[in-house]
């Protein structure tokens, strides 16, 4: 029902992803399928299946506010782009939802919400090696020298592909490409591993990766380690994997996760903050289970960028608590913190 205008809001989400992340989102098909729900639908990718909804014909997903939000009627669900608690509300209670602090949409709203999600999620999968050649003759047109300087010698075309995939892996956008190809080019002859060229050219983006997480004071929330607890963590870095117990790691995975869950109730995007060294074993590990939330180091926050700090995780919440002494205050981690960025 409503084709039309669902397709033109699809086109409208293709054009704003293609602007944020400076790819091409391939064009978008919609199929009636005889083996899902009439209220069902599912989202593939590359043919596969990556993700799948429920919707309520007639009715209005109100999204929970929080912890203590009042209760509506309504059938108890979960809002499927961000797992957020929710209920599908008959439309005429929707200004009383929305008195209580719920954000109320309708279906299309739902699943384009839920699709815009899973493109951003997969928005690796969608760059090509004819892809890849488009953005360079765009650049070309701009700057045809930093194009001329990626010879074999400097970086293969199967490297550079497998460098911005890695980026985007992580939701960085390539919309500054003059800018990641100048980085590539001066760091590619001493750094052969896609890997490292990735992490060298976010530190030269690290403006572009954190505009997405400002507030609307301008602020970055993140959540950051007691440093006797990150001091712990390097140590069990093993070429640039964490190896950590399995009990620990599961506390350190659910510590994590909570955190972020908890800014997804307060509306909030949130990255965690931590050393250089870390930053990609960490996110090698909680990407599985907290997929959406991001990773950043010190180093790549800008000079002039606010930080809010939201959360503190403790050594005592992922090692068992030892006599090794007590951790630093709230307002001493935040001093060592900004000391750190700066």
């Amino acid at each position: 029902k409503n084709g039309k205008g669902l397709a033109d809001r699809i086109g409208t989400l293709r054009n704003d992803l293609t602007r944020k992340f400076g790819i091409w989102v391939p064009a978008i098909r919609m199929r009636d399928s005889l083996h899902l729900g009439a209220e069902s639908y599912r989202i593939l990718v590359g043919g596969r299946e990556v993700a799948r909804g429920e919707l309520r014909q007639g009715k209005m997903l109100a999204i929970s506010p929080g912890e203590n939000a009042e209760q509506l009627d309504g059938e108890e669900t979960q809002d499927p782009a961000f797992g957020l608690p929710a209920r599908w509300i008959a439309s005429h209670l929707q200004q009383r939802a929305e008195m209580k602090g719920y954000t109320v949409v309708d279906c299309s709203t739902v699943m384009i919400t839920h699709l815009g999600e899973i493109l951003r999620k997969y928005a690796h999968e969608l760059l090509s090696r004819e892809d890849l050649r488009k953005i360079l003759d765009r650049v070309r047109e701009h700057s045809p020298t930093i194009v001329d300087e990626l010879k074999p010698d400097v970086i293969r075309m199967g490297e550079l592909h497998q460098v911005l995939i890695l980026l985007l892996q992580e939701r960085v956008p390539l919309t500054n490409m003059t800018r990641i190809l100048e980085t590539i080019v001066q760091v590619a002859p001493h750094v052969k591993s896609p890997v490292e060229i990735a992490d060298r050219v976010r530190l030269q983006l690290g403006r572009d990766i954190l505009d997405r997480l400002r507030d609307d004071k301008g602020r970055v929330s993140v959540v950051v380690f007691e440093p006797r607890l990150e001091g712990k963590l390097r140590e069990h870095l093993r070429d640039r994997q964490l190896l950590l117990p399995h009990d620990v790691m599961e506390r350190l995975v659910s510590s994590l996760n909570s955190k972020w869950e908890k800014a997804q109730l307060d509306s909030r995007e949130v990255t965690v903050l931590t050393d250089g060294e870390l930053r990609r074993p960490l996110r090698m590990t909680i990407e599985r289970a907290v997929p959406e939330l991001a990773v950043t180091a010190y180093a790549e926050v800008p000079s002039d960028l606010s930080l809010d700090i939201r959360e503190i995780i403790k050594m005592d919440e992922v090692f068992k608590k030892d006599n090794a002494g007590h951790a630093a205050t709230a307002d001493a981690l935040a001093a060592s913190t900004m000391a750190a960025v700066a």
